[in-house]
């Protein structure tokens, strides 16, 4: 038995016998194959106690991991997700509520567009409002009213920028979400969401199951 590390910004995901590796601070992903059934999940710590060696020399060599902690503070990815409130039902859209999108829109799209994927990040993280994280009623119209007003927006962007200004939205009235990352292969592809609990808020459950979780933020 060897133990490892994950190395700071690092985070991984077992797909089958596939590893899929995201190096937050390149903005890259990457594969080792024929591994990931030898990788269990880490620790909130990045801790992975291996059982063969040849796969410790695997992540040394691909700088996945590292025989000392890196201190990274890791969030616990959110259970595998069975509901989802985007687009059930038509929500009652206020003048409160769009001029909160508008807010939302004017500050989230800058620091989008002028920062690095793990900028993006650790501005999610600094600006997390402690508020609760359950699915109730006002999240959920929260969410649909956001995906009503989001066509109207002069930019739309991919996941990665609906999601970011989404929770801007949210942590504007107090709420707060997760913001989830997944990744799968055969073809490779990484896509990005809000959840909370087993709720997801901006895209369907058959959609995101597709996914391996591999960060949490």
């Amino acid at each position: 038995m060897q133990t490892l590390f994950l190395r700071p910004g690092i985070y991984v995901a077992a797909l089958g016998d596939d590893l899929v590796s995201l190096d937050i601070d390149a903005g890259d992903y990457s594969c080792l194959l024929g591994v990931g059934g030898a990788v269990p999940p880490s620790g909130q710590d990045g801790r992975i106690d291996l059982a063969e060696d040849e796969v410790a020399e695997l992540l040394l060599e691909a700088r996945i991991a590292a025989s000392q902690p890196g201190g990274d503070a890791r969030v616990d990815l959110p259970p595998r997700a069975i509901a989802s409130c985007w687009r059930t039902e038509n929500a009652l859209i206020t003048v409160k509520d769009q001029r909160r999108f508008v807010r939302a829109y004017l500050s989230a799209a800058p620091r989008f567009w002028r920062a690095h994927f793990s900028g993006l990040l650790a501005a999610a993280r600094c600006a997390r409002c402690g508020g609760p994280q359950d699915p109730t009623t006002a999240l959920r119209h929260d969410a649909q009213v956001f995906d009503q007003l989001s066509p109207f927006a002069p930019f739309h962007g991919e996941c990665l920028f609906r999601a970011f200004v989404l929770l801007a939205y949210l942590r504007l009235e107090g709420r707060d979400a997760t913001w989830v990352f997944g990744v799968r292969t055969y073809p490779f592809q990484a896509h990005c969401w809000l959840q909370v609990g087993d709720v997801v808020l901006n895209d369907a459950v058959e959609r995101i199951c597709a996914y391996t979780p591999i960060l949490a933020v």
